[in-house]
C-alpha cells in the first residue's frame, strides 16, 4: 500500500509540474506573440507603467536597485562620482560663465548627472524609502526617488544619444579631440545607458517618450528666443575674418534661425 501510495503521489507531482511548465510556456508564448503595433498601442494607453501586455508586473527592485544592494550602490557611487568630478573639472576648465546653460549639451549634462545621483540613491537608501511596502506578496511599487530616476532616464537616455549624434554628424569640424569633449559627447551618455540597461534594467515605455519630446521642443523654442533676443554666445565675432560670420551669435550653426 505504501509503495502504491508513493507511486501515486510521485505521478501527481510530475503531472502538476508538467501543468506548471505548460502554463508558463503558454504565458511566454502569449507575451512573445504580441505584435509591435499592439505593444505600441498598449504602452501608449496603459495607465500602469509597471504592467506588461501579458499581465506580468515589472520587478522594480530588479529594475532600479538589484541585489546585492551594497554592491549596486558601490558601482553606482563610483559611476556618479566619476562623472560628477569630470563635470566640475569641465566647468573649471571651460570656464562656466553666463552662457554655459544656453547649450543643449550642457542641459543634457545637468540632467544626466541628476539621473546618476537619483539612481545611486535608489540603491543607497533603505528599501522602505525607495519602494512601497504594503506587507503583501504583490510586487512592490516605486516611491518618489525611484519615480524621479525612472522619468529622468526615459528623458535623458535618448537625449544623450541625440546630443552625441548631433555633435559628431552636424557640428564636429575636425578639430583635435580632447578628453573633455569626448566626455561631453559620448562617455557621459554611455555611462547613463550602462547604468540603466546593465546595472539596472530600467524600462522605457512609449508613453514616456513625452519626456524627450517636451525636452527637445523646449530647447527648440529656447534656440528661437535666443537668436531673436540677441543674447549671443559669448564668443563674439571672428576678428580674423573680413566679413561678419552668420553664425557668430547662434547657439549652434545648424540652428541659426
Amino acid at each position: 500500500m505504501d509503495l502504491k501510495s508513493n507511486t501515486t503521489t510521485f505521478n501527481n507531482d510530475i503531472e502538476n509540474a508538467s501543468k506548471t511548465i505548460e502554463v508558463e510556456s503558454n504565458s511566454s508564448e502569449q507575451g512573445s506573440d504580441i505584435s509591435t503595433w499592439s505593444r505600441f498601442k498598449y504602452e501608449l494607453t496603459s495607465d500602469d507603467l509597471l504592467e506588461e501586455p501579458d499581465g506580468s508586473i515589472v520587478d522594480v527592485e530588479l529594475a532600479f536597485a538589484p541585489e546585492p544592494a551594497r554592491r549596486t550602490a558601490l558601482i553606482r557611487g563610483a559611476l556618479m562620482s566619476f562623472n560628477l568630478g569630470i563635470w566640475v573639472w569641465d566647468m573649471i576648465m571651460g570656464p562656466a560663465d553666463e552662457y554655459y546653460m544656453i547649450y543643449l549639451t550642457n542641459w543634457t549634462i545637468f540632467f544626466s548627472i541628476a539621473y546618476l545621483i537619483a539612481s545611486f540613491l535608489c540603491a543607497a537608501l533603505p528599501r522602505s524609502e525607495v519602494f512601497e511596502d504594503n506587507n503583501t506578496k504583490e510586487v512592490q511599487r516605486p516611491r518618489l526617488i525611484a519615480k524621479i530616476a525612472w522619468e529622468l532616464y526615459a528623458m535623458i537616455a535618448p537625449a544623450g544619444l541625440t546630443v552625441v549624434l548631433m555633435y559628431w554628424v552636424a557640428i564636429y569640424d575636425g578639430r583635435t579631440i580632447i578628453f573633455l569633449n569626448l566626455w561631453r559627447h559620448g562617455i557621459l551618455a554611455l555611462c547613463v545607458i550602462l547604468d540603466g540597461l546593465f546595472i539596472g534594467s530600467v524600462p522605457i515605455r512609449i508613453k514616456q517618450m513625452r519626456n524627450i519630446i517636451v525636452y527637445e521642443f523646449l530647447f527648440l523654442v529656447w534656440s528661437i528666443v535666443h537668436i531673436f533676443a540677441g543674447i549671443g554666445n559669448g564668443k563674439g565675432k571672428n576678428e580674423n575674418d573680413d566679413e561678419e560670420e552668420e553664425n557668430d551669435d547662434a547657439i549652434y550653426g545648424v540652428l541659426n534661425w
